[in-house]
């Protein structure tokens, strides 16, 4: 490539790093809501303030004088939200070293925010990557809490051959990825994940190999770890886990799918200390609640399972179950506050689900499987399940619920969902992710809950309702507004509402995103009267993202 070639496309890069930063700009100013933001985002706005003539002729792009006026720590902050989302891969990492080139001004003030350089995503590659271009990354984040991804590159297309040879040399066992556990910089959250079993001794090999001093160790200083691995040929003698990080309050466990379920152990001391922890496996069975029993101190918890193993069946009698567990004396874990559970496939609920119990339990996120249709109802059997509907040992406190699928639209079974609400009276806000159910349907079983005087209000606590990726044949936006309307009685007169109940909870309508490639339902948000009738006699604001 000649000079003249090098030069033009690196100014092209440069004018686009600054279009990018100069948006955020706009944008931002204009959010600030006052005469001199507005005159500063109307100044911005022009393409004079982006480019100046150079001395030999070609435009190049530079900061805008307004940017440079900013304070430092907000501009580095938009460089942050402009940058792609860490980790920071290879080749994510040149656009941030490009903010360095613009100018001096923006050089300075990137290297002088720390968040910019706290994470990296690190591809395992031949030759490997150098030792000090990551420490000097990270040196630059300075007291930020900083992160490490780690994974094996694309040009590593076969599983590494210690699966099969245990002789074999490990793609894991890299020069660099076990000094920067062994004498690398601090690091607060690590994620890896390994083809083999063997994969992961070996790498605490080499790291011990360089330094066998736990207490100096990057690596036992961990507080968090997401761990990959495969149990694939693993005896219950072998404790792959005790190499753990001592002092982990998070960990996310992700077993690979392999045919056999297998019986693992985990530390009890490192489970006792957590804070967060999750599993994600491709069976059901008992082996699941050995760890959970001693996740004592935990406040989150994420359970991902599937039954897709067509000869895995186990019972309550099941050798493997802990002591004196059964549905009528559950694993009680009374400091779980949030708790995710992910099915993985349309089969029948896992069945330890009636032997947890969380009293304390006040946000909840639920994972439906596959697509259903409308004679399914594996919504509703998964509570029923988790005795999350029985009024004896449903949690008093449970605030919030999200149910989501990805990454496909899921037609949910409308009175499925109207059952479970029935049976949850305390929420206050309640989130729908990607799912599709019929709403004129839904109103209508709602319409007749309202004509029994006796019967209790649908969700009486609601605050919020959230509907993100809303779509399909099926979802009617209006209804979701007459269903606002249906919670409180009333009546119309002239235009004028006359209320016969006290005012409703709910107060906030959110809809993000929305699947609407026909544009029907962006007619009913700009033209139904609804939204204004909403917000002037109802209280509820109705807000679109």
């Amino acid at each position: 490539m000649g000079a003249s070639a090098y030069v033009g496309r690196t100014a092209h890069k440069r004018r686009n790093r600054t279009r990018h930063v100069t948006r955020a700009l706009i944008a931002l100013l204009t959010r600030l809501r006052s005469p001199q933001n507005r005159q500063r985002a109307m100044a911005l706005s022009k393409p004079s303030r982006l480019k100046r003539k150079c001395k030999n002729g070609t435009s190049a792009a530079v900061a805008p004088d307004l940017a440079v006026s900013l304070p430092p720590e907000i501009l580095g902050e938009i460089f942050r939200l402009v940058l792609p989302s860490p980790p920071i891969c290879r080749a994510d990492r040149g656009e941030v070293v490009g903010i360095l080139l613009v100018c001096k001004e923006w050089c300075n003030v990137a290297l002088n925010t720390p968040r910019l350089w706290a994470n990296l995503d690190l591809r395992i590659r031949n030759p490997t990557t150098d030792y000090e271009d990551i420490a000097v990354w990270f040196s630059r984040a300075k007291g930020v809490p900083k992160s490490l991804d780690v994974h094996r590159g694309v040009e590593l297309t076969k599983a590494c051959s210690c699966a099969q040879n245990s002789s074999a040399k490990c793609q894991f066992n890299d020069p660099t990825l076990a000094k920067l556990m062994a004498v690398g910089p601090a690091l607060a959250r690590f994620r890896i994940f390994f083809d083999s079993p063997m994969c992961f001794p070996t790498y605490m090999s080499a790291i011990t190999a360089l330094n066998n001093q736990p207490d100096s160790r990057p690596w036992d200083k961990l507080l968090s770890l997401t761990l990959g691995i495969s149990l694939q040929g693993i005896s219950a003698r072998q404790n792959i886990f005790q190499h753990l990080p001592p002092n982990l309050t998070t960990f996310h466990l992700h077993l690979r799918p392999q045919d056999v379920p297998v019986h693992f152990e985990i530390p009890r001391t490192i489970l006792n200390r957590l804070k967060e922890f999750s599993i994600s496996c491709s069976w059901d069975g008992p082996y699941l609640l050995g760890p959970l029993q001693h996740c004592v101190n935990a406040e989150t918890i994420s359970i991902e399972c599937g039954a897709r193993l067509p000869k895995q069946t186990w019972t309550m009698g099941h050798p493997k179950l802990p002591a004196n567990v059964s549905p009528s004396n559950p694993i009680t874990l009374p400091k779980v506050r949030t708790l995710t559970i992910k099915m993985q496939s349309r089969t029948a609920p896992p069945r330890f689900l009636p032997l947890l119990h969380f009293p304390n339990l006040v946000d909840l996120r639920v994972r439906v499987p596959g697509h259903d249709t409308q004679s399914r109802r594996e919504l509703y059997d998964l509570f029923h399940a988790f005795k999350l509907l029985a009024p004896s040992s449903a949690s008093p406190m449970l605030r919030s619920l999200t149910i989501f699928h990805h990454p496909y639209v899921y037609e949910l079974n409308k009175q499925a969902l109207f059952d479970v609400l029935a049976g949850l009276p305390s929420l206050t806000h309640l989130t729908l992710e990607d799912i599709e159910f019929d709403t004129h349907s839904f109103l209508n079983l709602h319409r007749e809950l309202r004509k029994q005087p006796d019967e209790p209000k649908l969700l009486p606590c609601l605050e919020h309702l959230e509907l993100i990726h809303p779509g399909g044949d099926l979802f009617d936006l209006e209804s979701v507004f007459d269903f606002a309307k249906s919670r409180r009685k009333h009546r119309v007169y002239a235009d004028r509402v006359k209320f016969q109940e006290d005012p409703d909870s709910l107060k906030k309508i959110t809809i993000r995103r929305w699947f609407d490639h026909l544009g029907k339902l962006d007619l009913v948000y700009r033209t139904s009267p609804s939204i204004q009738q909403l917000k002037d006699s109802f209280g509820v604001v109705v807000e679109k993202f």
